[in-house]
């Protein structure tokens, strides 16, 4: 990261806000430019839809697709997913700044997954490279870890 700038303002591009449309399109800007991503999309088609819930009224959801060698990002939910999974809003903020993980999510009750748990399971290796992903946009957004 470049240091703050003349007037305190840092030359590093702008990051939009976690768990909106824009954060998505950076993130699916990003998931098309990763090799590691296109290799999970070359097998079998596969749709993860993320669902972060905040209390049982408000939920934001947006969808993975890994196919014909490409992996996309997509708000909603614009084709059947192979797999859902449900994240507590909290959890989601705080695995994003890197002070928990799913494993912790998970243990806390605050993750569930539905679906295809096999296709899941035999892409694990795979599916690192979105953590990956992810991780590239909390190094460059400052409010990441607050």
């Amino acid at each position: 990261m470049v240091g703050p700038g003349l007037g305190g303002r840092s030359y590093d591009p702008p990051v939009s806000e976690f768990l909106t449309a824009e954060w998505v399109a950076e993130l699916d800007a990003r998931a098309r430019g990763n090799p590691a991503l296109a290799v999970l999309a070359d097998g079998e088609p596969m749709t993860v839809e993320l669902r972060v819930r905040d209390g049982e009224r408000d939920e934001f959801v947006f969808q993975a697709v890994f196919a014909a060698g490409e992996a996309r990002f997509t708000v909603g939910s614009p084709s059947a997913p192979d797999l859902v999974v449900l994240l507590d809003a909290g959890f989601a903020a705080r695995i994003r700044a890197g002070a928990a993980n799913v494993q912790d999510a998970l243990e806390a009750g605050g993750l569930k997954v539905r679906g295809d748990l096999d296709a899941l399971v035999a892409r694990a290796p795979a599916l690192a490279a979105v953590g990956d992903v992810f991780a590239a946009l909390r190094e460059v957004d400052p409010t990441a870890g607050r």
